[in-house]
């Protein structure tokens, strides 16, 4: 174009900005490359022979009618492509194509899907070296194919082109950890220990994402939680905690044996290997960091729950105990939309000064007082008892002893079942604790109880397992009151000092299928185990 310099007159590009290599930009040919597969798709909006078709739609149709064909193993013939085209243009445009419109159409798309043979080339310049570069690929390959009736032409998808397609599906989000995790051991496998590095730093952001959303849901919850419950990415959370969780965990147990038993391996190697060995302490650290906060996720999953169960319950309670003013919110929507006098004396007046009685049912009866509103100021002060019958206030109070002894009565049964354990021992499981059926014959709400309870002491990270210690009677924390008393009780308990509660590895499955996190409890004096 006029105007323009020759390309061979530019200048020499600047050399790179950067001095050295930046942590950041190291993977960014890699994605680049994967972001290029979709220029070819992209490019068909523009084609002026498939503007009519719509042909980044029915390109993206052809290609997941060739992956489930190769799903099922059948070869995707040049006449089934034809076929599908005839079939799909009608819901595409509204108008029917002949067949010798569906074979150009076909053969066009495929030209362009294909690049008519040859692999699609992409330039782009490289931040890392300052460098131009090529990106090569092909979406679509083509074979030819011999039926027992006729010779034809199979196409598939290539590597490049399932990738494209599995990354479109919001499922590849939800596998994308369990794919990490895999990708994770090969290079463990390999010895590649910086890059298992990098990729167990993304894992972890990738929990923190899970912890985020996590959040954004109790917020969601606390504000609505009926729309919460209903909108689909609190039951896509939901389900991915469900589904895959458990197998996570398991991986990531995998994964930590792994990188132990290679540690050992160079350990026990000839010298050379330091620089490895510890790379490899480094990633054992990390790896372990954040399999612990993928274990809290069981611990988010059952908070999310009760949150859940708590807030419709609030919910609930709130809608039958509200009381309506009808008449105050009758005449305000009357009044605001401003209607002419006669209408506003016929709709708002009439009705609120029962000018003539109904003899049976009418709208008078829906527009006067409540009845229960009428009642309350109807009744004479001297039927509203001033203070409660003595009689009736030592059996309220006497119902209230007993349901606080139950409560302590129950919660000096947890804690028991959780220290005893620790009066032979320096450290033990829940797993081990709950192990022999402890909980069985419990109640579902005795169960829960235990939970809620064993969340509580996880929050607080101790138990103060000792005498004597501060203690002010007379509290409302039941559980410290019951804690208090226990220790009393039993001298042994006493004995143990401060006791710390911390995650361990794996889950524990309790009764009525309640799930949580398998939870170590250890001597302030004692190892681990």
């Amino acid at each position: 174009m006029a105007g323009l310099p020759a390309l061979n007159a530019l200048p020499p590009r600047p050399a790179s900005p950067f001095p050295g290599p930046r942590p950041e930009l190291t993977s960014f040919d890699d994605r680049l490359a994967s972001l290029a597969a979709v220029f070819p798709l992209y490019d068909l909006r523009n084609k002026h022979s498939l503007r009519e078709f719509h042909g980044l739609e029915l390109g993206l149709c052809l290609m997941l009618f060739i992956l489930e064909k190769m799903l099922h193993y059948e070869p995707c013939t040049y006449e089934d492509a034809e076929g599908f085209v005839a079939a799909v243009v009608p819901r595409l445009t509204g108008k029917q194509i002949s067949r010798t419109e569906g074979v150009q159409l076909t053969q066009k798309l495929l030209d362009e899907l294909t690049n008519q043979g040859r692999p699609f080339i992409y330039e782009f310049h490289s931040p890392l070296d300052g460098q131009d570069h090529q990106i090569k690929f092909r979406l679509l390959e083509q074979q030819p194919l011999s039926l027992p009736d006729r010779d034809t032409v199979s196409i598939r998808l290539t590597e490049t082109g399932l990738d494209l397609l599995f990354k479109s599906r919001e499922i590849y989000r939800d596998l994308q950890f369990s794919v990490m995790q895999l990708y994770l051991d090969q290079q463990i496998r390999r010895g590649t220990f910086e890059g298992a590095l990098q990729t167990v730093n993304e894992l972890g952001v990738a929990v923190t994402t899970m912890e985020r959303e996590v959040e954004a849901l109790r917020d969601q919850i606390r504000r609505n939680v009926v729309e919460a419950v209903e909108a689909p990415a609190y039951q896509r959370l939901i389900n991915r905690m469900k589904q895959q969780l458990d197998r996570e965990r398991e991986t990531f147990a995998n994964l930590i044996s792994l990188v132990r038993e290679t540690r050992r391996n160079l350990a026990s190697a000839s010298s050379g290997e330091d620089e490895r060995l510890a790379s490899v302490e480094r990633l054992d650290r990390r790896l372990y960091e954040v399999a612990q906060r993928h274990l809290d996720l069981f611990n988010h999953k059952l908070e999310l729950n009760l949150l859940v169960e708590e807030a419709l319950l609030a919910s609930l309670r709130s809608t039958l105990t509200v009381r309506f003013h009808l008449e105050k919110e009758f005449l305000a929507e009357v009044l605001r939309q401003n209607p002419p006098g006669q209408v506003l004396t016929r709709v708002g007046l009439l009705p609120l000064l029962r000018v003539r009685l109904p003899r049976l049912l009418g709208l008078n009866t829906f527009l006067g007082p409540q009845a229960l509103i009428g009642r309350e100021r109807e009744r004479p002060p001297e039927a509203v008892p001033e203070e409660m019958d003595e009689a009736a206030r030592r059996e309220l109070e006497a119902a209230e002893e007993e349901r606080q002894a139950r409560t302590v009565d129950l919660l000096q049964r947890c804690l028991r079942l959780l220290l005893e354990p620790l009066t032979t021992g320096s450290a033990v499981h829940l797993s081990r604790v709950l192990a022999g059926a402890a909980l069985d014959g419990w109640p579902e709400e005795e169960v829960r109880a235990f939970v809620y309870l064993v969340l509580l002491l996880h929050q607080a990270g101790k138990i103060p397992a000792y005498l004597p210690w501060d203690y002010v009677p007379g509290g409302s924390d039941l559980a410290e009151f019951a804690l208090y008393q226990l220790l009393q009780k039993e001298p042994s308990l006493a004995g143990l000092g401060v006791v710390t509660v911390a995650a361990g590895e794996g889950t524990v499955t309790l009764p009525y299928g309640i799930e949580i996190t398998d939870l170590v409890l250890r001597r302030g004096d004692g190892d681990a185990v």
